[in-house]
């Protein structure tokens, strides 16, 4: 995690938060509920986040309607790719608790807005030269995507 080139600076590491089994057994057991609630409404279009559903299959689409069309005498396809890698980080819990109270009861709404926002996240960097260790504790004032979470990317699907 810690790279020497960087000469010992301080860095922004990104935290990542530990969730215990219990918790990740929670996490599954609503991660099924919500999933069998969003799958319904979602686009047929939707690839990402989907059981048996990839990128391959993005690709493979997007190939074949191209092929199609361009088959037609004097046509031509523009494709224009945009990268929402970010995206993940700028959900407002406000929408995304409004679309949620839509689909599931208003305490399970509260309850995943609550779990998924203000968590504490730390920063731990052990340097080997010197043994220096430096601790930084923050609490993020958004939604959290926890390298940990099971609810974090198919919450981004009901938020859409």
């Amino acid at each position: 995690m810690f790279n020497l080139s960087l000469s010992l600076e301080k860095v922004p590491f990104r935290p990542v938060a530990l969730t215990s089994h219990l918790m990740k057994t929670m996490e599954r057991i609503i991660d099924c509920y919500l999933c069998s609630l969003v799958c319904t409404v979602l686009d047929p279009l939707q690839f990402a986040y989907r059981p048996g559903i990839s990128v391959d299959d993005a690709v493979i689409y997007l190939l074949y309607w191209t092929l199609n069309h361009l088959e037609s005498t004097g046509s031509t396809v523009r494709v224009i790719f945009f990268d929402f890698s970010s995206a993940f980080n700028t959900i407002q819990p406000a929408l995304l608790r409004g679309k949620l109270e839509e689909l599931v009861d208003d305490h399970l709404a509260a309850w995943i807005i609550e779990y998924l926002t203000n968590r504490p996240q730390y920063v731990r960097v052990f340097c080997w030269v010197g043994g220096n260790t430096e601790r930084d504790r923050k609490t993020l004032n958004k939604l959290v995507r926890r390298a940990s979470s099971v609810l974090g990317c198919p919450l981004d699907l009901v938020e859409e």
